[in-house]
């Protein structure tokens, strides 16, 4: 029964290639299907002259309204490590009805490499990393990923990406401190080629990422942790106080300070926040008295400190940063998105947006800037001295 259902879908997705879509575009090529969703290259490329793939559910599937909503939950999203999906719907091919969504096409998938070797440790780093503030991403929104696994990491040219098919509100098995127990999981297969959960070859997995592994999938550690261990190994070996843990299964103070400071989940962004909590409370007036001035004294007018930008967001590595930078250039050049360096003791390149403002043109930019669409977590900022 189940193969002859499976069969009659692989013959009418076969049907279907060349075939226009009622939505305006093709389906041109064929690519494939993964059990749940069909795939089509299409004619239509995104916005930025991205190839695009065409993934449909057909309408009568008992998936195909669950998956249509998540596809639109997605549709908004814009990070540099998300699969962007550039518009989903409803629509019809040949007479028949599919639920359908047209977003950037990858090249390839861990879970193909997966099957011919381990990952490096370098390209373990990279891809932890990649994943690490795209799933922050998702949390500061309190989205859940819910499928992390070496399928849904996706190269797309130099760029890991996640998958979305599968982003939701938190629910059931579907949480925030789940998705952790995910990648960490998934850490342990990339770099192993074993599926045990029981972590049996975890002593053969290299410092950090064997602690890595066990915090995330045993000790309940959140991205921030992670990331900062991935950026000073010796920090593994401290154990953090106990945190409180939302309903949802991620510690409360984490899921506040991703709402309120948009952190990324990296260090850098942690170092971020420091220097944000530094400059606001140096610039806050002091309730030390001061002696008052001479009566005759005239006060000098008043000219507002031009020291503001906006960071739009952060990142451990400079060829991250100049592709956002040059990302947000293409889709909003009225922002003049640059890259700035780190600095002291800072290991963050953060993308900017404005240079040289004032604090009132800064916060005004800000809020332009998230009006805008561009995503990430936007703040205003005064740098420190």
């Amino acid at each position: 029964m189940w193969f002859a259902y499976m069969k009659g879908m692989t013959d009418l997705w076969t049907r279907l290639e060349g075939a226009p879509l009622t939505a305006g575009f093709e389906l041109k090529r064929l690519l494939g299907d993964d059990g749940k969703r069909v795939y089509y290259l299409t004619n239509r490329s995104g916005p930025e002259g991205e190839t695009a793939v065409i993934a449909a559910v057909p309408q009568h599937s008992e998936q195909a309204e669950e998956q249509l909503r998540r596809w639109k939950l997605a549709s908004p999203l814009s990070h540099p490590n998300l699969i962007r999906v550039f518009e989903a719907g409803w629509s019809e091919a040949d007479g028949v009805p599919l639920a359908y969504a047209r977003m950037e096409c990858p090249d390839d998938d861990l879970a193909t490499l997966l099957s011919e070797r381990c990952l490096t440790l370098v390209e373990a780093d990279e891809v932890l990393r990649a994943a690490v503030v795209a799933l922050s991403y998702l949390h500061e929104q309190y989205l859940a990923h819910g499928a992390v696994e070496p399928g849904n990491i996706l190269a797309v040219g130099e760029t890991i990406k996640l998958s979305i098919h599968d982003v939701s509100s938190p629910h059931g098995d579907k949480t925030l401190q789940q998705d952790i127990r995910n990648l960490g999981f998934t850490l342990y297969q990339l770099l192993t080629q074993h599926n045990d959960r029981q972590l049996s070859e975890l002593h053969s997995v290299a410092e950090p990422f064997a602690s890595i592994i066990d915090g995330a999938m045993r000790k309940g550690w959140s991205l921030a942790r992670i990331a900062a261990v991935l950026e000073q190994p010796e920090l593994r070996e401290e154990e953090p106080a106990p945190e409180s843990m939302g309903d949802a299964g991620v510690p409360l103070l984490q899921r506040e300070e991703f709402r309120r400071w948009g952190m990324v989940g990296l260090p850098a962004g942690v170092a971020l926040l420091l220097v944000i909590l530094a400059s606001r409370h140096s610039s806050a007036p002091s309730k030390t008295a001061q002696p008052a001035p001479p009566v005759a004294a005239q006060a000098a007018p008043v000219v507002e400190a031009r020291t503001w930008n906006v960071v739009a967001n952060t990142y451990g590595h400079r060829k991250d940063a100049e592709r956002r930078a040059r990302a947000i250039e293409r889709r909003w050049p009225q922002f003049h998105a640059r890259v700035f360096p780190p600095s002291g003791n800072a290991r963050t390149y953060m993308v900017v947006l404005g240079d040289h403002l004032t604090k009132q043109e800064a916060l005004r930019l800000e809020k332009d800037a998230r009006a805008a669409g561009i995503g990430g977590s936007v703040t205003a900022r005064e740098p420190a001295p």
